[in-house]
């Protein structure tokens, strides 16, 4: 561009000065885009309540899973269900979440504006 070659970026075509905007390409001003941060893994709260599950049925979490009641008793959609989620295996994985997406803003030169604006381009 003429004004980059007349040294005016920095006084005329800076993102505060009169013609910001219309040559960032050609004088430098657009920021590198930031890269897409990495999903992060959020656990799953998994626990056994032994105090709860004795007091409510008797046994605790390892006795229920020795007698065989995991699947029975104590699965999730069962009577006792997230109470020994631990002792009986139900506990989930966690699944990575994934992180919003940086949307990097378009950098241009507007040549045509800047023509029409100050005869130069």
């Amino acid at each position: 561009s003429q004004f980059s070659a007349l040294g005016q970026c920095s006084t005329q075509l800076c993102p505060t000065c009169t013609y910001g905007g219309y040559c960032d390409v050609t004088c430098g001003y657009c920021a590198a885009p930031s890269p897409t941060p990495s999903p992060t893994m959020v656990p799953t709260p998994c626990t056994d309540d032994d105090v709860t599950v004795l007091n409510v049925t008797g046994y605790t979490c390892s006795q229920f899973s020795a007698l065989g009641q995991c699947s029975t008793q104590l699965c999730p959609t069962c009577t006792y269900g997230g109470y020994c989620d631990v002792t009986c295996g139900y506990c989930a994985a966690p699944s990575p979440t994934p992180s919003p997406t940086m949307v990097p803003t378009p950098c241009t030169d507007d040549d045509v504006t800047v023509l029409n604006v100050t005869g130069y381009t």
